[in-house]
């Protein structure tokens, strides 16, 4: 795969759409922030509560939060309202991830290499990976894809081959990760720096001391 030069999401361009719990949108080239966590990395009761809260959040604004386009329904709020929902949820979401629930198995560096090792194996062949994080519990990353369909298959690939390689390493059977995965196409480059500047500071808002987690960003 020749170098890909910084693409963002490009509204009038084509978009593969596909649905499971979460809607997934994907675009040819473009860059995406994507996050996978460990099955117990959120407590089942903290879930449910933040669902039902974005429920009336969503229902209070005549969004539907069934519609499998509730997505597209939030991208057409104000600037202010989309902000408001991503303070309360997403950002939320993420604040509740580092505060480290669960066993958070990948604080051992073993098993955290692991993990990274995968996310860089095919690196400048199937995808390009631009930074990511490995935390306790919990996984970012900024990456393209030179196909559409191409992010999906390989978040649940990285997934399949990385609790396959620690659920041996460990002697055990489990379901290690969250079945599905949170994918953002990135829309423009202040917020491609925004999240390029989250993923290396995460692990200092998290307080994790050097070896807890694995930092890598493309020079």
């Amino acid at each position: 795969m020749t170098r890909m030069e910084l693409q963002f999401f490009d509204p009038t361009a084509d978009v593969l759409i596909t649905h499971r719990k979460l809607p997934h949108w994907e675009q040819a080239g473009a860059v995406y922030f994507i996050t996978f966590r460990m099955q117990d990395a959120l407590p089942k009761e903290v879930i449910s509560r933040m669902r039902t809260e974005r429920c009336l959040w969503l229902r209070a604004r005549g969004i539907a939060p069934d519609d499998p386009e509730w997505r597209t329904a939030l991208a057409k709020l104000s600037l202010a309202e989309k902000r408001a929902y991503h303070s309360a949820f997403t950002s939320r979401w993420f604040d509740l991830l580092d505060e480290g629930h669960g066993e958070c198995l990948l604080r051992k560096p073993a098993l955290s290499q692991i993990v990274a090792d995968s996310l860089r194996f095919f690196d400048g062949d199937r995808y390009l990976m631009r930074s990511f994080v490995v935390m306790p519990n919990h996984v970012h990353l900024l990456a393209q894809f030179p196909t559409e369909g191409g992010m999906k298959a390989q978040c649940e690939s990285w997934k399949r081959f990385t609790a396959s390689k620690i659920n041996k390493a460990l002697n055990r059977q489990s379901y290690f990760w969250q079945g599905e995965s949170f994918d953002h196409l990135v829309r423009s480059e202040e917020q491609y720096f925004h999240l390029l500047q989250y993923v290396a500071g995460n692990s200092i808002k998290a307080k994790l001391l050097a070896g807890e987690y694995v930092l890598y960003r493309r020079e």
